[in-house]
């Protein structure tokens, strides 16, 4: 079999692709990608990949997209996360200031939008001063959300503590399941579910 003809599974091509399998999975399903059915499984070829991406990639493609296409979707927080059954999870895992704590680093680092170096560095005091919470009950509740995976704690030497944003964000409904009007990607124009905004809490980290 030649290179151009490399069958890849769904999670192989997704990550190729930068974007969440389920995401792919549908386009599959509603004819939006090519793919092939191998009893009950898809396959996607190497060059359709290679032909998506030479195409100028999402990172062109998101610059031809207006605001318009998917206002609800976007904006200073991923609003299908606050619909996602996460912060009712984390105020059963955590405690009170699971939800309230993680919003906020999701917000911090939404606002970074870094694409390659997810590492968001911060100070418990800064954090403290941002949410009126005393500093230990956030140190606690950090340590529990990254005991639980959905943060990723590191230092480093010169710049200090910083965490990830662990993705795909682990939450009782997929963004597929979630209406568009509630930020999900059910009922949402096609172009802007390749928005980077949309993305970036449902690729692997």
């Amino acid at each position: 079999m030649t290179k151009e003809n490399i069958l890849y599974t769904i999670k192989e091509a997704a990550a190729l692709l930068k974007i969440n399998a389920e995401v792919l999975r549908r386009w599959l399903r509603e004819k939006k990608f090519p793919g092939v059915k191998l009893g009950g499984d898809w396959r996607i070829q190497s060059s359709s990949i290679n032909d998506f991406l030479e195409k100028g990639s999402f990172c062109a493609e998101l610059q031809a997209i207006s605001v318009d296409d998917g206002p609800k979707m976007c904006g200073k927080f991923p609003k299908w996360v606050e619909y996602s059954g996460l912060p009712r999870l984390l105020f059963e895992e955590i405690g009170s200031l699971g939800w309230p704590i993680f919003k906020k680093l999701i917000e911090i680092d939404f606002e970074k939008q870094e694409l390659y170096d997810r590492a968001v560095f911060f100070s418990l005091d800064d954090l403290s001063e941002r949410l009126g919470y005393p500093i230990d009950l956030i140190e606690k509740t950090i340590e529990k959300l990254n005991a639980e995976k959905y943060i990723e704690i590191g230092s480093d030497p010169k710049k200090g503590r910083f965490y990830k944003i662990k993705t795909p964000v682990r939450s009782p409904k997929l963004i597929i399941d979630i209406d568009f009007e509630k930020g999900g990607a059910k009922g949402a124009p096609e172009k802007a579910l390749r928005k980077n905004c949309l993305r970036r809490y449902l690729e692997f980290s």
